[in-house]
């Protein structure tokens, strides 16, 4: 501790420059000035505005939990901290304040409560990192907090500043909601938007209809609801149902907590779609008993859909909306609207009667008159509905206040705003932080929007293409954190930060004065450690390396100052590895692994591998019109047994390059042949081609012969880039199922993500896809299926093993279109099998890999 307190004075003591590098969000004017307030047990507080009464709480609260420091207002003292009521400069634009400070006093300025709140957090920013302990110091280790000289003026961007956390499909306690929205205080955000609904379960307690919660918030052995996600297949005991719900009590007590941190709170609750829990607590009242309708949600939940047509959905929804509105004061309710499943309401009688009643020409129309009856019921208790996009489908709203969250892109807010409905943006490409950090299989997430880093979602600009007279109507940002994935609270600290810093200051900092490097500074130097004092389990950001043509081996460390070490003979790094100072000779295809270690003894991810520079190029000089060989030298590369890939990248002209097979020649023989049609554009389609070299003793010449032309011309540049890796097993692959054009069977198993195997057809029960080893194999057995936005991701299936090659058992069930399994110790397989359990309607499958590693 005491070497955290050392370092953290050194930097706040040191160019005054520090002091706003250690501010997220980025504050709209900030001045130096000579000097710093020391605050001290005998600082005096002066609360002069009663909107300052909260911010004053938070700022004693925190000064005495981690210092024993007693704020109060002592005439005699030798320096202050002043709340002062103030109009600054004519701002209307609530969470306004200004922050002066002198060597004698500190004085907050504002007209709101949440400016005053802001400024106190500010203040907090700017003090050493061990504010923000959640432990009591030694008095030994720090009795003074030095706050540097300054003048701060500063405003959000947006009004709505939101995150929401998914509590239904992996309850998390209410300890854990509340950490969860004082660290959202921490970084200015201010609405916590509650998920508190879904097929996997009912988290609120609603006293008209007590069965919501004895039935429908439990799941597991015995309940109705499913239970096929990792929160729920990855408990210890499977054989007790997982339950949670939050009482009306602690419901008001989290709204309390997170008004007091200037949050508001904003009930989801999520219908008609996503109703599972609902639905098995009382079937009777939400759908027909002559509904004949089959189908199932894109998450593979059947039957989860609350019936529009009957008058006792409406009268369940009237009752359950008249105790959220007693329970959230705030002026939105949210009322889901996502993803009903194609097939719902088709058979069922009461919606055909209600179709014919209303001139209802689809389902889409039928879901619109849905959430025109929501709006009525919504201004029966003065709230104003709140929805995911598709609440628009149908167009039927009819109060001008109701808004929109816009998830799958920006599309649907934009075209609301120029409308002149208001909308919040979420696109999920950006600020769903339930996706993975990057494409890997150790990385936890989902994949079907694609993957965002910190800096990927910091890229994001909400008004970005949106004309100016539209910008009125862009409330703000909603980042989501989505349960699917959230096995646990370290889990989902792991998701959720640093990107949350991201989107802290894409709500608050005007868009010009944001710039990534400056950013990624402030995040990472400066504000990881102030998760380490509060011990946020947050994702490490990764080392990445590079190996120059000489033999050159450079490590880039992920931010100024970050500690990373090594080893090269393939064993894990410790804290007793090689520290990373300086670049290092290296033989290419000698293993390296990485890791970055904090200060507090965590460390991340394993990186292993490096970038090597281009084995080839190709020019127009290369590039013939048609399809011909081109030979490269690759004798400097490949001089080893092994399994090596090489990629076409292409780089610029005219033309693309299309290739139809890749051999290798050593010594003058053609060892190795892939054949498969490949594209280097700008699009990369099929382009990476794998061979194996092998039984072979000595290597005196290797060529790499390319069968390509230039597609409709020459005028094509690129480069091949090769990695290297053991020689894979033997194996082959089988199945039923045939393949769309060139997405063979075998690509399914060829150890790469870029290609795979793609069914040409509805995937039907009973399909199944099989690799078979020609030797034992032990490790993890995983296959992935569907693209990267989730398109024909198999829903119904397992993945299964067998130790003999005839003999299959069920190894794991396929969630979210991919499964793993570890093979104990001691055990191997020798085949291995994705199997379809269920005919799947209006898709076709895509099996990315199935292999074991």
């Amino acid at each position: 501790m005491l070497k955290h307190l050392i370092l953290s004075l050194s930097l706040l003591l040191s160019p005054f420059l520090t002091a706003q590098e250690s501010l997220i969000p980025k504050p709209v004017s900030y001045q130096a000035a000579e000097g710093s307030f020391t605050l001290t047990k005998n600082t005096a507080l002066k609360v002069e505005a009663k909107e300052a009464k909260s911010a004053a709480n938070y700022l004693s609260e925190r000064l005495k939990t981690v210092a024993g420091i007693d704020l109060e207002n002592a005439d005699n003292a030798p320096n202050s901290i002043t709340f002062k009521a103030a109009q600054l400069n004519g701002k209307a634009v609530s969470g306004t304040y200004k922050l002066s400070v002198t060597d004698q006093s500190v004085t907050i300025e504002a007209a709101d409560q949440s400016g005053f709140f802001y400024g106190a957090i500010t203040l907090l920013q700017l003090m050493p990192t061990e504010v923000w302990s959640r432990e009591t110091l030694n008095k030994e280790e720090l009795t003074t907090f030095p706050v540097p000289c300054c003048s701060i003026m500063d405003y959000p961007r947006f009004a709505w500043r939101g995150m929401m956390l998914d509590c239904s499909r992996q309850f998390f306690p209410k300890e854990y909601v509340k950490l969860f929205i004082d660290r959202m205080a921490q970084y200015k955000l201010n609405v916590f938007h509650w998920h508190l609904t879904d097929d996997e379960g009912w988290r609120v307690e609603i006293k008209k209809y007590p069965l919501l919660t004895e039935i429908g918030s439990k799941r597991g052995p015995g309940t109705k609801l499913p239970y096929n996600i990792l929160p729920a297949i990855s408990v210890p005991d499977k054989s007790k149902p997982q339950e949670g719900f939050y009482t009306q009590e602690e419901i008001k007590e989290v709204v309390a907590y997170a008004a007091e941190r200037s949050i508001t709170v904003i009930p989801e609750i999520d219908v008609p779609g996503h109703a599972k829990a609902a639905i098995v607590a009382y079937p009777e009242l939400l759908q027909h008993p002559e509904d004949k309708s089959q189908y199932r949600s894109v998450q593979g939940t059947p039957n989860n859909t609350i019936d529009a047509g009957l008058e006792s959905s409406y009268e369940f929804l009237d009752n359950v909306f008249a105790e959220i509105a007693e329970l959230f004061p705030a002026s939105y309710i949210h009322v889901g609207g996502d993803e009903r499943p194609h097939g719902a309401w088709e058979k069922s009688p009461s919606v055909k009667e209600l179709m014919k009643k209303e001139n209802l020409k689809n389902t889409d129309e039928v879901q619109g008159y849905f959430f025109q009856r929501l709006e009525k019921i919504l201004a029966k208790y003065d709230r104003k509905l709140l929805g995911w996009e598709e609440i628009l489908h149908g167009d039927k709203l009819k109060r001008d206040d109701s808004a929109i969250l816009s998830w799958r892109s920006q599309k649907a807010g934009i075209e609301a705003a120029k409308a002149g409905r208001d909308a919040i943006m979420a696109p999920a490409q950006y600020i769903y932080y339930d996706l993975k950090h990057v494409r890997h299989p150790q990385e936890t997430g989902l994949v079907w929007a694609g993957v965002t880093d910190t800096k990927d979602s910091y890229s994001y600009n909400p008004l970005g293409g949106i004309p100016e007279f539209a910008h009125k109507h862009i409330l703000g940002v909603n980042g989501c954190l989505w349960g699917e994935t959230l096995i646990s609270q370290e889990v989902a600290d792991y998701m959720s930060w640093p990107r949350m810093f991201a989107l802290s200051e894409i709500a608050w900092t005007p868009q010009d004065q944001r710039q990534w490097e400056d950013f990624s500074k402030r995040a990472f130097v400066f504000n990881l450690p102030k998760l380490d004092a509060q011990n946020v389990h947050y994702r490490i950001p990764l080392p990445s390396a590079s190996l120059s043509s000489e033999g050159l081996l450079t490590i880039t460390t992920p931010y100024e100052g970050a500690q990373v070490r090594y080893t090269t003979d393939g064993s894990k790094p410790t804290t007793e590895s090689p520290l990373y100072e300086q670049p290092f000779t290296l033989e290419q295809g000698t293993p390296l692994k990485m890791v970055t270690f904090t200060e507090t003894g965590r460390l991340s991810r394993i990186i292993e591998g490096y970038s090597v520079p281009p084995v080839a190029k190709w020019s127009p000089k290369q590039t013939p019109r048609n399809f011909t060989t081109v030979d490269f030298d690759v004798s400097k590369v490949v001089n080893k047994v092994g399994t090596y890939t090489f990629s076409f990248i292409y780089q610029k002209g005219k033309n693309a390059l299309d290739i139809k097979s890749v051999s290798l020649l050593v010594n003058g023989k053609t060892i190795a042949t892939d054949t498969h049609k490949g594209f280097a554009g700008t699009k990369l389609t099929n382009h990476s081609y794998t061979l194996t070299a092998k039984n072979i003793t000595e290597f005196k010449q290797s060529v790499l012969r390319v069968e390509c032309q230039g597609s409709g011309g020459t005028d094509s540049h690129g480069e091949v880039i090769m990695s290297f890796e053991p020689i894979r097993p033997e194996r082959t692959v089988s199945t039923n199922m045939s393949a769309y054009k060139d997405h063979k069977p075998a690509l399914a198993a060829d150890y790469k993500d870029s290609t795979w195997f793609w069914l040409d057809r509805e995937p039907k029960a009973g399909d199944q896809i099989t690799v078979t080893y020609t030797d034992p194999q032990t490790g993890t057995v995983s296959v992935e299926t569907g693209k990267t936005d989730g398109h024909d991701q198999l829903v119904a299936g397992e993945l299964q093993i067998s130790e003999d090659g005839k003999n299959f058992t069920k190894a794991a069930e396929i969630v979210f279109g991919k499964a793993e399994y570890k093979l104990p110790e001691g055990k191997s397989v020798k085949a291995i099998r994705l199997l379809v359990t269920e005919t799947q309607k209006n898709t076709w499958l895509i099996v990315r890999e199935l292999h074991v590693r």
